[in-house]
């Protein structure tokens, strides 16, 4: 039976710093919809905003806006509208990740210029600038399928988040994006609010693209591959195996990982190269600073020029062997001409060994963290076959050059999608279709294993020696630090359920001792949670619960000949999930005598 048209909208809000630069190597916003005929396939192509509000009645053309808001009075400007010497709220996805504003104060001062706002948290501002997106793209709408024709569509909402996120940083923004309007009471149609990682994203708009050609048709089960998704500030690495083919469905492979130091790096190295050459006084002249302190986050517009010519005509176009000539700013229009620090006629020449050198940093991280993400997949038993190169620094042709020919070099092929740089939004597009039909409820998907730590009898051969000890009150040889996982990564958990999981317990106190037991949560990124405590299995809490407030009957006396008398209580643990955190609670015969949430 046929499904009625829906309208996919997706948002991916830049939490890596991604683009090819209007403004200087700012966090960036990516907005795409597609509608879908009526066998939810999808009708035409999918259409990235791409005509961004700029000062006056200008539109700026870029298919990512800055991730910036800045409060005047009782206006807002956003976007491409912010003139560069005004001061604003930007990288709030870090504040949001790691906490509330007033937690955060210091990283706050750094990561914003803006007069702090006692009346607004970080939420609160993402809110207001994801609503003026949300207020562009309806506009977009209205005029693309008129507005009472595509409100009365169903609609699927697909926001994406990076993989190492924990579950709380996402529901807080989520919240924010519901709040700003990309929910039912603005899409009176809504049929699913959905969630998926950049990198899957990225991944499945790659494997898409893929499809019918020589790559894609050589995919066989079990293949890695791996997402380098290479932006403005990050690079960000996901691995995934093939678990299914035709459609080809990926898995997980790795946890992933986020290292600062990308298009950043190399404007960086840009500055300091303009120092060398014009000296520190004339560089002082353009930009108030060194180069060691310039502060990037707020770049004064003859410094921001220069970059954004550096970056248009140098950066995003160099393959490896081109000179480039960038203009100087007016004031240093009459600086005697300099052939050996190549400065000519208002303008400075960048040679090609000196772009080289700009890119030296930030190709050695992407190379260290490429073996770094073979490796982990290989203990996991998944051989990296191929790399998919996304993100902004993907279409600088020297950057796929190179991390082509370090890959080849340990037998990996390397694909650079059409499209790279708004890969992870027409991914999560590619999402939506998936999931058009509505649901009573949604899975919760566990984001690590979850479990605690054991003893039970010592087997020579499975357990270790060094765990080996003997048990006070039974004589009975146990193995320590053996693990027990409660919730499995990736567990599917269902949304109504009061427990997820639990486990019984035994603890013996002697007779006249404290009756306080202390239990500890352990978790695991392992894509198979370890039998014991290793290098992959990390404590996240600690439960401590006064049992002499259990009443004495709940006890079981008992006199071993040696050892003296003792009591033995039975209690559980029980653990639920949610998506604000996990939470853990100690029960004896139904009665809660300790519990701690802990963010998942």
């Amino acid at each position: 039976m046929d499904e009625p048209p829906h309208l996919i909208i997706a948002v991916d809000y830049g939490t890596t710093f991604t683009g090819k630069y209007r403004t200087p190597h700012l966090q960036r916003t990516c907005v795409a919809f597609c509608e879908t005929d009526p066998t939810g396939l999808p009708q035409g192509h999918t259409e990235v905003v791409n005509d961004w509000p700029s000062p006056g009645t200008n539109v700026s053309t870029n298919d990512k806006v800055p991730s910036e808001i800045s409060y005047k009075e009782d206006a807002q400007l956003w976007g491409f509208q912010i003139p560069p010497d005004v001061s604003r709220h930007r990288w709030l996805k870090l504040l949001l990740q790691n906490g509330t504003r007033c937690q955060f104060p210091e990283m706050k001062g750094k990561i914003s210029n803006a007069p702090c706002d006692a009346e607004k948290e970080p939420l609160d501002i993402i809110e207001d600038y994801l609503r003026n997106i949300k207020l562009h793209l309806f506009k977009k709408l209205d005029d693309r399928y008129g507005k009472s024709i595509w409100r009365g569509y169903p609609v699927v909402v697909v926001i994406t988040y990076p993989s190492l996120w924990s579950a709380a940083t996402l529901h807080r923004y989520e919240l924010a994006s519901r709040k700003a309007g990309f929910y039912y009471t603005e899409l009176g149609r809504l049929v699913r609010f959905v969630r998926t990682t950049e990198a899957e994203a990225a991944a499945i708009y790659t494997i898409k693209t893929l499809q019918g050609t020589p790559t894609g048709d050589s995919f066989a089960l079990e293949d890695g591959l791996m997402v380098v998704d290479m932006g403005g500030g990050t690079i960000d690495l996901a691995s995934y195996h093939v678990s299914q083919l035709q459609p080809i469905v990926v898995e997980p492979a790795t946890d992933g990982s986020s290292r600062q130091g990308c298009g950043n790096t190399v404007d960086k190295a840009f500055f300091r190269y303009l120092e060398l050459s014009l000296g520190t006084a004339n560089f002082i002249a353009v930009t108030d600073h060194t180069s060691e302190d310039i502060p990037f986050h707020m770049l004064g517009k003859k410094a921001t020029r220069m970059l954004e010519d550096f970056s248009l005509e140098a950066k995003s176009v160099f393959s490896g062997t081109e000179n480039f000539f960038i203009r100087l700013p007016g004031l240093l229009a009459g600086i005697a001409d300099d052939e050996a620090r190549g400065i000519c006629d208002g303008e400075i020449a960048i040679t090609a060994e000196d772009m080289k050198s700009m890119f030296h940093e930030t190709l050695s991280i992407a190379y260290e963290e490429i073996v770094k993400q073979i490796g982990e997949a290989n203990k996991n038993n998944v051989i990296i076959k191929h790399i998919f190169l996304v993100g902004g620094m993907a279409e600088c042709p020297y950057v796929l050059s190179k991390i082509t020919e370090f890959s080849q070099a340990l037998n990996v092929g390397v694909t650079r999608p059409a499209y790279a740089w708004s890969a992870v939004v027409r991914g999560a597009i590619t999402q939506g279709f998936k999931v058009q039909t509505p649901a009573t409820t949604e899975n919760l998907i566990c984001p690590r294993h979850f479990g605690f730590t054991f003893s039970p009898p010592f087997i020579q051969g499975r357990h270790h020696e060094v765990d080996a000890f003997v048990c006070d009150f039974t004589g009975v040889k146990k193995a320590n630090n053996q693990m027990e996982w409660l919730l499995k990564k990736d567990q599917a958990l269902a949304p109504k359920a009061t427990v997820h999981a639990k486990w019984s317990f035994q603890h013996f106190f002697w007779s006249g001792e404290s009756r306080v037991i202390r239990i500890d949560l352990f978790a695991s990124r392992a894509k198979k949670g370890p039998a014991r405590v290793d290098k992959d299995v990390e404590k996240v809490a600690t439960l401590r619960a006064d049992m002499g407030r259990v009443p004495i009957d709940k006890f079981i006396s008992r006199h071993v000949p040696g050892t003296g008398k003792h009591l033995k209580l039975e209690y559980e643990l029980q653990l639920l999930y949610k998506s604000s955190g996990l939470k853990c609670s100690i029960v004896v015969d139904g009665v809660v005598y300790a519990s701690a949430t802990i963010t998942a």
